[in-house]
């Protein structure tokens, strides 16, 4: 299990950005590239419980001032603690609008992720995540998005990589 902390944008009306709130895209590594493989979605990867998270609220553009100069902290319990910033991100978020409605024109309320905050995931730092851990995600300006880790995800296939010592 692993999280992807991530800023996203809420559209609003006239194609504009609306806000921004927290985004996790929680991922289940060991069946991400197989499921990728198969170019389909919904995925076991990305889709089960407890998997995205989104807020804690929306912050209007003018709340938030630079969307690429906010400090981002992740604590997974008492164990593991990342740092990282937007500053990582190489587009600007209305770059990002701008290039979407090239390809179509969002509802009103459509949320769109930026990607991973760079250093704040385990398969960046190879700190993995165990069930029930309790996430933490803050990001300056935006506030904390909680989640817990789900105690169980049922496994259909066995997974390709070794068990973990850590794991029961």
């Amino acid at each position: 299990m692993d999280i992807e902390p991530e800023l996203a944008f809420v559209t609003g009306k006239g194609n504009c950005i609306a806000g921004y709130v927290i985004f996790n895209d929680s991922t289940v590594r060991d069946v991400q590239w197989p499921d990728f493989l198969a170019l389909t979605g919904p995925t076991r990867c990305k889709d089960f419980d407890r998997s995205k998270g989104i807020g804690p609220f929306l912050a209007t553009p003018d709340e938030i001032g630079n969307p690429l100069a906010l400090d981002v902290d992740v604590r997974i319990g008492e164990r593991l603690h990342w740092k990282g910033s937007t500053s990582e991100y190489s587009v600007h978020p209305a770059k990002v609008m701008e290039e979407i409605l090239k390809v179509f024109t969002p509802l009103p309320g459509t949320i769109i992720g930026m990607g991973t905050i760079p250093d704040c995931c385990a398969i960046e730092t190879e700190q993995w995540l165990l069930p029930s851990d309790r996430i933490q995600i803050t990001f300056d300006k935006l506030g904390s998005l909680t989640q817990l880790v789900p105690d169980h995800v049922k496994i259909t296939e066995p997974s390709r990589w070794e068990k973990r010592s850590d794991l029961p």
